[in-house]
């Protein structure tokens, strides 16, 4: 039942919002802004940089790997837990298929106009935009009706199979007890749904949902499926990869890992190379490694993707023509990166003219709001608190 709120609870929460809005105004009446903080404020949000990049692609150091038998045993006994067999299961099931109740399903005149009625903005005309006349659409509705009193039988008596095979408990002589073909699935393997009928969300799940003899509830699968009882036959549980079986991933897992370690080492290298020259990107391609521009960006206009991160950004924000270079090389997707200061461009007095008054405005609310917030700690530092045991 939904739950309504008195006049009372109506009237004390209307007072509470305009005691709290009150409060507000009163300590913004102690908030002062300086049109230095501002013109600050805005050119925080709005000086632009354009910075250097050289990247460091991990894949590019896979190619120099030498393949090592013993480190990648050893890489496998340090790291066996991510390498595991997935979960399989094996299931029979029994179908009821709606399509097999059609034919003994009868649509009354009546009900097909009943739906012809209710549901004429479903079918215009529309070159006319009005409803096509009854006798055009009758086979149609008829048909519709037909699926849906089928897909309604076939749910109850889904239902009253589940009902009886309860009491049988084994779906394969439930089966030919009814004389119902009871199918079997091969193998399911838990992450890698199959084709058909075992790549059905609802039935993969459903088939791993069971313990080994389970036997699930009535599973609808939508219109065009039908509906589903299922068995677990057999089951195996995750289990570690033995060397053998996992030795291919693991190759490749070590090279990855490996290829990290290098391209890390060698982004280390240039960059403590580079803090010796003057001009960092001539060091970068006398390497031959390539050397790209962001073009300008600032904190809310233009930022690279990879400055998403808080510590990537404030690797770049960080930089300055006094500090051309960070402490260390970023992380972008896995692989290492220099960035570097190139130019700085200061945001323009005519911007700064423009959006003054807005700036303003969210410099205010910033300030109010954080007047409000120190003075309600203020409070509750200062609070006293009773406890009365009678109540406890």
């Amino acid at each position: 039942q939904m739950n309504r709120m008195t006049t009372e609870g109506f009237e004390a929460e209307q007072a509470s919002a305009l005691l709290e809005e009150r409060l507000r105004s009163f300590i913004g009446e102690f908030v002062k802004i300086e049109p230095e903080e501002v013109r600050n404020f805005f050119n925080y949000l709005s000086d632009e940089i354009n910075l250097y990049l050289v990247r460091f692609p991990q894949a590019d150091f896979e190619k120099k790997i030498a393949s090592n038998p013993d480190q990648v045993k050893a890489f496998f006994a340090k790291n066996s837990t991510r390498y595991q067999n997935p979960a399989e299961v094996r299931v029979r099931y029994l179908e009821i298929d709606p399509q097999d109740f059609e034919g003994s399903v009868e649509v009354p005149e009546k009900e097909l106009q009943g739906y012809y009625q209710q549901n004429q903005a479903r079918i215009l005309d529309s070159k006319k935009n009005q409803p096509l006349p009854l006798e055009q659409v009758r086979e149609n509705i008829r048909q519709i009706l037909k699926q849906e009193k089928a897909r309604e039988i076939a749910r109850q008596k889904a239902e009253d199979l589940y009902d009886q095979l309860l009491l049988s408990g084994d779906l394969k002589a439930f089966g030919s007890q009814i004389k119902a073909a009871v199918q079997e699935t091969g193998w399911l393997i838990q992450g890698k749904p199959g084709a058909d009928l075992e790549g059905q969300k609802a039935f993969y799940d459903q088939a791993f949902a069971l313990r080994k003899g389970g036997i699930s509830s009535v599973l609808d699968l939508g219109p065009g499926r039908g509906f589903f009882i299922l068995q677990s036959v057999d089951r195996k549980e995750a289990r570690p990869m033995t060397f053998a079986q996992a030795a291919l991933r693991v190759e490749q897992d070590w090279r990855t890992d490996q290829a990290s370690l290098l391209a890390q080492s060698e982004a280390e290298k240039f960059l403590k190379e580079a803090r010796k020259h003057k001009d960092w990107t001539a060091l970068a391609r006398e390497k031959n490694l390539p050397v790209e521009e962001t073009g300008y960006f600032s904190r809310f206009k233009n930022l690279p993707s990879w400055a998403n991160t808080q510590e990537n950004f404030q690797a770049a924000s960080g930089l300055s023509a006094e500090h051309p270079l960070p402490d260390k090389p970023l992380k972008v997707g896995g692989d290492p990166m220099i960035i570097g200061f190139k130019s700085y461009r200061a945001a323009s007095s005519e911007d700064f003219n423009q959006q003054k008054d807005r700036f303003t405005t969210v410099l205010r609310q910033q300030k109010n709001g954080r007047y409000l917030e120190d003075w309600t700690k203020a409070l509750q530092q200062k609070a006293k608190i009773k406890l009365y045991q009678e109540f406890n």
